[in-house]
């Protein structure tokens, strides 16, 4: 995983965006972005692939074709000249910037070395919250998959979840405020 400091910051200033990037150029954009003095952080999965006869073991982009940087919009002609940079995730002619929130979440994910798939997103759905482990106080929605409770976590704005597997008995119900 990409990052250049060690935790999400939530400057005032500057807001975090999805970049869209060249397929299969998201580390080395990543590494060129932080050179650059620019926040970023690129959520990786780890795979076994077969090639030829033998097993290999990669850590893939968990949303290929894009990563996360966080900037002032000021700086964005200078982001976009990046090598590699294609465009940001906009509404309109604005950047769109992401929730903190579900970078957080998944960068407590990853860095607590769950297994993550990417998954179909899922707008709607029973929302939960972790009760227990290294994983407490996240939220999301569950599923489950041959029997086994999955927690299933969305970046919104992309319109991408990411599933992580959970013991239920670590599950509570996440209350609406009334």
């Amino acid at each position: 995983m990409f990052m250049s400091s060690q935790a999400i910051s939530e400057r005032p200033e500057s807001n975090w965006f999805a970049l869209r990037v060249r397929s299969r150029h998201e580390k080395r954009v990543a590494e060129l972005l932080t050179r650059t003095g620019v926040d970023c952080f690129l959520p990786l999965q780890h795979v076994r692939r077969r090639w030829s006869q033998r097993w290999t073991e990669l850590d893939l982009p968990l949303f290929p074709g894009y990563l996360f940087a966080c900037f002032e919009r000021e700086r964005w002609t200078r982001v976009v000249n990046v090598p590699g940079v294609v465009d940001a995730v906009r509404f309109g002619k604005v950047l769109a910037p992401v929730d903190i929130e579900e970078l957080a979440a998944l960068r407590i994910v990853q860095g607590a070395r769950c297994e993550l798939e990417p998954c179909p997103y899922f707008p709607t759905g029973q929302r939960i919250q972790i009760a227990g482990g290294p994983l407490a106080g996240l939220s999301g929605t569950v599923t489950e998959d041959q029997g086994r409770s999955q927690l299933v976590l969305s970046v919104t704005l992309l319109q991408r979840s990411v599933r992580v597997k959970i013991e239920r008995d670590s599950l509570e119900l996440v209350r609406s405020a009334a």
